[in-house]
């Protein structure tokens, strides 16, 4: 069992969502807060209140009344060969089926009935808070629900249903078949909500049916340790495979007849009973975690398990190690999960990807096509980067490394005043590679970063250095939308005397290091080869000096020297550039007046 799509009418934010599919295994759900995602989960766990749509359009002037009061979802079940006849045996074992008022004899439909028991099946369904409005077989049809049925009952030892007779028999108060059906799989689905559970004591029963709210986790622990301890003992090894710190999980009747969970992260051989804590004293999620392992772990049959935005109460070590744990050991049940974050996504591996946006009052999905997700993770692997790195901003300029990453937002901050809202500024440590044969791929690969789902938001554009490149090179990646600062890198527009000073004395602490100091040396070494390749006193030298020469070794030999061999930029450009960038952004912010007009012109 599992759904294969669904479509939500008139609930919340949702007005009419397109038809949407899903997959087994693993289906993830991202979008930002408020777009929906809890909405839509609710819709799919069949337990929700009318709360109809309301907007601009259904709600046409302060104080109307609302057309459509009515909430809905529609889906369809799919169920694998052979699992119909499975469910019918085990769970309704005497049943009608309606039949179409039409020329061909009862027999005929009964016939074509029987085969499709054998058969893949989706049992489509309309269900509304108050109950199943429609449910039916799509291979068979949907016939009108006056129409005669078909009464049918499992025999003893019988592997097949028997046809009762062979006439028809009104539809009276017959429930058919379909609908007992809907409501049995309705009970297969489990939602889990954004909450932490520190459901601690629960009176003891011989129920081993975890509750929709959980509320009885105690009680059904303690019956599954006592009934079943092999069971159990999977419960435990999956619960420390997660929360490694957990060692053993108990339930003991306490105060009669009531159970309480105890968490021990102590030696059980210690045998210190004492010393296990109670789960409502112990750490937030480890009740989550307990109810969605004694789902999977108990269930003899394929579940729909929804997690709602597993990150509000795991840590996202843990989220990784509970969905392997699910996706390698338990594959027979379908999951949908609701997350904003970059490790859930990636550790689910999901099969389906969905984006929820909210547009105005109205939320919509979006559909991401898993190989195009994976494609555009591989390219952010391409060039150093990571989805984390980039999941969830609004606009992503790209930038030469971790050094403009971490100095630029303070240049737009400070220099700009503008704030980013949502921009994220992204270091890509591969630039090189524009260098290489292959530029125009790498080139294509950044387009299609900038032109991808909304799994990775658009970027607004690259400022690269120049280093070495050739101008004819430099002219063909400007063609493809890349920018370049004036000079050959960041660094170059970071050779203040001033400053550099103020961050050598202030990292030393026991050596004043002046501007005099900083001054002279570049005086005495700037026109050194290692530094730069241009010929000292030639009509265009001074000119392009600053321009051209490398900034970082140039900067690395102050450090080096002026520090008698204590500190190095190179190796450590990040920390120093971002030193030199805030002391430059208070005392000589003229000095940085080039980077941001370039950085103005891409970011408006």
């Amino acid at each position: 069992m599992r759904f294969s799509s669904f479509q939500i009418k008139n609930y919340k934010s949702f007005y009419a969502s397109p038809e949407v599919s899903l997959t087994s295994g693993f289906n993830v759900i991202v979008g930002q807060n408020n777009a929906g995602k809890t909405a839509l989960v609710e819709a799919l766990a069949l337990r929700f209140d009318h709360k109809p749509h309301r907007s601009l359009d259904t709600v046409e002037a302060p104080g109307a009344v609302l057309r459509n009061q009515q909430s809905s979802v529609t889906f369809s079940i799919h169920l694998g060969e052979g699992e119909l006849l499975d469910l019918l045996r085990k769970h309704a074992p005497d049943f009608y089926i309606r039949i179409d008022q039409d020329s061909q004899p009862p027999l005929f439909h009964s016939g074509r009935f029987l085969q499709l028991l054998h058969t893949e099946n989706f049992l489509k369904c309309t269900y509304r808070p108050d109950g199943f409005i429609e449910a039916y077989l799509v291979a068979y049809g949907n016939p009108n629900d006056d129409n005669p049925s078909l009464h049918y009952r499992f025999k003893e030892l019988d592997p097949e249903p028997t046809l009762l007779s062979n006439d028809s028999v009104g539809s009276g108060n017959t429930r058919p078949m379909p609908y007992l059906l809907a409501e049995l799989l309705r009970d297969r689905l489990y939602f889990f909500n954004a909450q932490r559970l520190n459901i601690s004591e629960h009176q003891v029963s011989d129920e081993p049916v975890l509750l929709p709210s959980a509320a009885n986790l105690p009680q059904v622990l303690n019956l599954l340790r006592s009934g079943n301890p092999p069971r159990f003992q999977v419960l435990e090894q999956c619960v420390r495979i997660v929360l490694p710190e957990i060692t053993q999980i108990t339930a003991p009747p306490v105060r009669g007849a009531t159970a309480q969970i105890r968490v021990w992260t102590i030696d059980p051989d210690s045998q210190r009973e004492d010393l296990a804590m109670p789960l409502s004293e112990s750490g937030t999620g480890i009740g989550q975690v307990l109810a969605i392992l004694y789902i999977v772990v108990t269930s003899d049959y394929p579940r729909v398990i929804i997690i709602d935005e597993p990150q509000s109460f795991l840590h996202p070590g843990a989220v990784r190690k509970l969905f392997e744990l699910l996706r390698q050991q338990f594959p027979q049940h379908q999951y949908i999960i609701t997350t904003h974050s970059p490790t859930a996504v990636t550790s689910a591996d999901p099969q389906t990807l969905l984006i929820v946006r909210k547009k105005g009052a109205e939320s919509t999905l979006e559909a991401v096509a898993t190989q195009e997700a994976e494609s555009l993770r591989s390219y952010l692997l391409e060039i150093g980067a990571r989805l984390s790195d980039v999941f969830g901003a609004d606009k992503i300029l790209w930038v030469e490394g971790r050094t403009e990453e971490r100095c630029f937002p303070l240049i737009v901050q400070n220099l700009l005043n503008q704030p980013l809202l949502g921009t994220a500024i992204i270091g890509v440590p591969e630039t090189s590679d524009f260098d290489k044969k292959n530029s125009d791929i790498l080139a294509r690969i950044y387009e299609r970063l900038c032109k991808g789902p909304g799994l990775i938001p658009p970027s607004i554009g690259f400022i690269l250095d120049r280093e070495s490149r050739s101008e004819e090179l430099v002219a063909k990646l400007q063609g493809q939308g890349i920018s370049f600062l004036g000079r050959a890198m960041y660094e170059n527009y970071l050779l203040n005397p001033d400053a550099i000073a103020a961050v050598l004395s202030k990292e030393l602490g026991d050596t004043k290091i002046v501007s005099d100091d900083v001054d002279k040396w570049l005086k005495e070494h700037k026109w050194d080869e290692k530094y730069v390749k241009l010929k000292h006193g030639s009509e265009e030298s001074e000119v392009e000096w600053l321009r051209k020469v490398h900034g970082k070794k140039l900067l690395d030999g102050v450090f080096w020297e002026l520090s008698v061999k204590r500190l190095r930029y190179e190796g450590n450009e990040v920390y120093f550039g971002h030193a030199i960038t805030t002391t430059l952004i208070e005392n000589a912010p003229s000095d940085l007046d080039e980077i941001v007009e370039l950085i103005r012109t891409v970011l408006l």
